[in-house]
């Protein structure tokens, strides 16, 4: 080969290096599992500003089915597994929840109680929040 051609793929070689270092390509991982950081309760809630607790009050005459909606997302919004366990304090009797958060109170619904709804990640456990509910007939 000719002086010249080896000298010009070396620098075509040398260019190329310098042009995919200065526009920052990178190679794209397409398996990446994105971790949950923390769990968010969307639902209108108040604090308890002696514990800062989470608590929220169901007035029964709101609605005719003795329901309410527990509205929560995940951060980061990219999560790989967004999905969250709904559970109810062990010594719970006066209340239900399923799968996508509907907590329906049940049974002796003529005076005043509480529940405590916790909400775990999927993917980890140990990231959790916990919200008071408060039923009011």
């Amino acid at each position: 080969m000719k002086k010249s051609v080896v000298i010009l793929i070396a620098l075509i070689y040398v260019a190329s290096i310098a042009i995919v270092g200065f526009l920052g390509l990178q190679a794209k991982s397409y398996n990446d599992v994105v971790y949950v950081e923390s769990i968010e309760i969307l639902s209108e809630y108040s604090i308890d500003k002696n514990t800062g607790s989470k608590f929220l009050i169901f007035d029964s005459n709101v609605t005719e089915n003795n329901s309410i909606k527990l509205e929560c997302k995940v951060r980061p919004d990219d999560a790989t597994d967004t999905k969250v366990i709904y559970a109810l304090s062990n010594d719970c009797t006066n209340a239900t929840i399923d799968e996508n958060g509907l907590l329906t109170f049940i049974g002796d619904t003529s005076r005043y109680f509480s529940v405590k709804v916790y909400i775990y990640s999927n993917q980890n456990r140990t990231i959790s929040d916990e919200i008071l509910v408060y039923y009011v007939p």
